[in-house]
């Protein structure tokens, strides 16, 4: 969340933002953003160990990703 202040003509305007972080990920060649993750803030490494390999597989767009790469996958067979 980010805000800016300006002043114009005796009016003051505050405008609030929100940003939307982003990462690439080389090994399917995408921007992913923040607001399609399932991310948050990790504030010691022992906050890594309540995220586990079934909380990721379960997350909607790891399951999304997961179909669309299976079938890309059976498209490069056929040809």
């Amino acid at each position: 969340m980010g805000s800016s202040i300006s002043i114009t003509n005796n009016k003051i305007q505050l405008k609030w933002g929100m940003y939307n972080p982003a990462i690439y990920i080389p090994k399917i060649g995408k921007v992913i953003y923040g607001m399609e993750s399932w991310w948050k803030v990790i504030n010691n490494k022992e906050e890594l160990k309540d995220i586990t390999d079934n909380d990721i597989n379960n997350v909607w767009y790891v399951q999304a990703l997961k179909i669309l790469g299976d079938k890309d996958a059976s498209k490069n067979r056929k040809k």
